[in-house]
C-alpha cells in the first residue's frame, strides 16, 4: 500500500528498548505533560523490542495475557507475573515464564504461575518488535479483553467508574520495578471534586500490586485468600454512592501503571465486569469507532477535566448514515470536575442505530473521555447482556493491529473502522492473522472509506474467528471493536502504530 505523508502536526511516540522490566531506568519515558496533547498514547505496536504491562485482575477470576505474533517468524516472549503485597509486608517474588509464540498467531497466558488464588496479579512481557499484548479478565460477572499499556507513567487519569447500588470500582496500580512508588489521588464525581487523606502518600512497593478499592481502602490480598474479614482494615475512603467517579493518580516518586477494573453483580441497574488503563494524559480530542444503539441499554459518554481551566466540549455523533447530519452536545466541564451525555435518552438520535463519535475540546483545554454501555441486570433472549466501557483513542493510525479472543458463543462481534479526517479518502486492507499465516480477508482487500464515514465488520459474516487482525490503510484511521460473549461484552480500541498522529480539529 503506497505511503501516506501526513501534512499536519506529527505525533511520533519513540520506540524503547528494554533490557529488563525490572530495572526502574531500563525504560525511560518522557515526562509527561498534561498541557501536552496526545503526548501520552499508552500503547502502540513497537519496531523495537517492548515491555508491555497488564495491570488490573484477580486469581479468583481467570486472568491471562493475550500475545499477538504479526510476523513471520517464531520468537520467545518472557511473561513475569507479579502478586499482592500481603498484610504482613511480603510479596511473593515475581514468577518468569517463557513462551515461544508462533508465527502470525495469538497465544492466551493464564496468569496463575506460583500466586496465590484471589490475590491481584500482574504481567510484564518483553516481546520482539511488532508484538502486540492484551489481556482479559473472565469473572463471575462478566468478562473483558483490553490492550495492555507498553510504558509507565507518573500520572494516569480514570475518566469513569462507579460506586452507586451494585458497583464497585477498584483503581489497580501496578509497579514493576525495584523502587517503591508513592502515589496521591484526587476523584470526581457528579456531586463535584473528592479528596481524602485516606489516598494521599499511598506506597506501592517494588515489584508488586496494590489495588486500591475505592470507597473501601486499600483490598487486603490475605483477607481476600482467607475470607477473614478481621485481616482488612476498612475505611469508609472518599467514595461512598457515586454513579460516576474520575479519579487522577499522581505519583510523587517512581512510575508505575495505573488501571481500573469495575463491576457491578446486577443488584442494580445492570451487571457486568470491565478492565481498562487509565490515560497517561489529557487530549484535545477523542474517537470512539463502536456505537450501536441497543434499546433498552444504557450509552453514555463521559468527559472528565483533570486541568486547572474549564473545557468547552463538543460531543460529536458520526452517524453511518451519510446524509444524516446531528447537532454536536455541547459542555462546558469544570476544572477538576465531569460532565456525561446519555446518548440514549436523546431525541436528536432517535432513528440513528449505528454511529461513531468523536469528543473534542473546542477552547484546546485537554481532557479524558469514556464511553460506557450497560445492558439490563436481567436481559431478555434478544437484548444483548453486559456492561463495556473504554477510553476512546487520542490519535489515528495507517496501521493497526487488535486481538481477537472470540468463541463459539461471540456472534455478532464486530470491528469497526472510521475514518475520522474530513478531507481525505482512505483504502483499507484487512487480513486475518491465525494459524500461521496472515491471510487478506475475502472482499476486503482493497475496501473504499469515505472522509467521515465508518464501516462495520460483521466477523461472523465474514467468517473470522479467534486470532488477530491486522488493519492497514493509505490515511489514518481510527480502528475500535466490539466482542459479544454469552453474557457479557467487550468493547476496546485497535493498537496502533508506531507512526500516528494526532486527531484533526473541529471543522468551523
Amino acid at each position: 500500500m503506497r505511503t501516506f505523508r501526513w501534512p499536519a502536526i506529527v505525533l511520533i511516540v519513540a520506540a524503547m528498548v528494554t533490557a529488563s522490566v525490572y530495572d526502574v531506568n531500563s525504560r525511560p519515558t518522557e515526562e509527561v505533560d498534561d498541557s501536552t496533547v496526545g503526548a501520552g498514547v499508552p500503547a502502540s505496536i513497537s519496531e523495537e523490542v517492548s515491555s508491555w504491562f497488564c495491570a488490573a485482575g484477580r486469581l479468583s477470576d481467570l486472568h491471562s495475557v493475550e500475545i499477538v505474533n504479526p510476523t513471520d517468524e517464531a520468537e520467545v516472549v518472557l511473561v513475569t507475573v507479579f502478586g499482592q503485597q500481603r498484610r504482613s509486608g511480603k510479596v511473593r517474588p515475581p514468577q518468569t515464564i517463557e513462551l515461544v509464540v508462533g508465527a502470525n498467531s495469538l497465544v492466551s497466558q493464564p496468569l496463575s504461575e506460583g500466586m496465590d488464588k484471589g490475590m491481584f496479579v500482574s504481567a510484564a512481557v518483553e516481546t520482539p518488535a511488532g508484538f502486540i499484548v492484551e489481556h482479559s479478565v473472565f469473572s463471575e460477572f462478566g468478562s473483558d479483553t483490553q490492550p495492555c499499556v507498553d510504558r509507565a507513567s507518573d500520572t494516569w487519569h480514570e475518566p469513569w467508574g462507579a460506586t452507586d447500588r451494585g458497583g464497585e470500582m477498584t483503581m489497580v496500580l501496578f509497579n514493576p520495578f525495584p523502587e517503591d512508588a508513592v502515589v496521591d489521588m484526587v476523584f470526581a464525581t457528579e456531586n463535584g471534586v473528592r479528596e481524602s487523606l485516606d489516598f494521599r502518600a499511598v506506597v506501592v512497593p517494588g515489584k508488586s500490586v496494590t489495588p486500591l478499592l475505592i470507597g473501601s481502602g486499600v483490598v487486603d490480598a490475605e483477607a481476600v485468600a482467607t475470607q477473614d474479614p478481621t485481616a482488612v482494615d476498612v475505611d469508609a475512603g472518599p467514595i461512598t454512592v457515586a454513579g460516576r467517579v474520575s479519579a487522577t493518580v499522581s505519583v510523587r516518586s517512581g512510575r508505575l501503571i495505573a488501571e481500573r477494573l469495575q463491576t457491578y453483580d446486577g443488584s442494580g441497574t445492570s451487571r457486568g465486569m470491565v478492565i481498562g488503563a487509565s490515560a497517561p494524559s489529557v487530549a484535545t480530542a477523542w474517537s470512539f469507532p463502536v456505537g450501536t444503539v441497543r434499546r433498552p441499554q444504557r450509552s453514555t459518554i463521559v468527559v472528565y477535566n483533570p486541568t486547572e481551566e474549564s473545557a468547552e466540549v463538543d460531543v460529536e455523533i458520526l452517524p453511518n448514515d451519510p446524509t444524516v447530519a446531528i447537532e454536536p452536545f455541547r459542555l462546558k466541564v469544570l476544572a477538576g470536575h465531569n460532565e456525561l451525555v446519555d446518548l440514549s435518552r436523546k431525541p436528536r438520535l432517535r432513528g440513528v442505530e449505528d454511529y461513531s463519535v468523536i469528543v473534542r475540546s473546542l477552547n484546546g483545554v485537554g481532557v479524558v473521555a469514556s464511553r460506557v454501555d450497560a445492558g439490563p441486570p436481567e436481559p431478555r433472549a434478544e437484548q444483548v447482556p453486559g456492561l463495556s466501557s473504554t477510553i476512546g483513542s487520542s490519535v489515528m493510525s495507517s496501521t493497526h493491529l487488535l486481538a481477537l479472543p472470540l468463541s463459539e458463543e461471540s456472534p455478532g462481534s464486530q470491528v469497526v473502522l472510521a475514518n475520522v479526517d474530513f478531507d481525505a479518502i482512505a483504502v483499507v486492507e484487512i487480513s486475518h492473522v491465525v494459524d500461521g499465516r496472515a491471510t487478506v480477508v475475502a472482499g476486503l482487500e482493497a475496501v473504499e472509506l469515505g472522509s467521515g464515514r465508518r464501516i462495520v465488520l460483521d466477523l461472523e459474516e465474514h467468517d473470522i474467528g479467534s486470532g488477530a487482525l491486522l488493519v492497514e490503510s493509505t490515511v489514518p484511521i481510527v480502528v475500535g471493536r466490539e466482542v459479544l460473549r454469552l453474557n457479557s461484552r467487550s468493547v476496546g480500541m485497535g493498537v496502533p502504530g508506531s507512526k500516528h498522529f494526532e486527531l484533526p480539529g473541529p471543522v468551523f
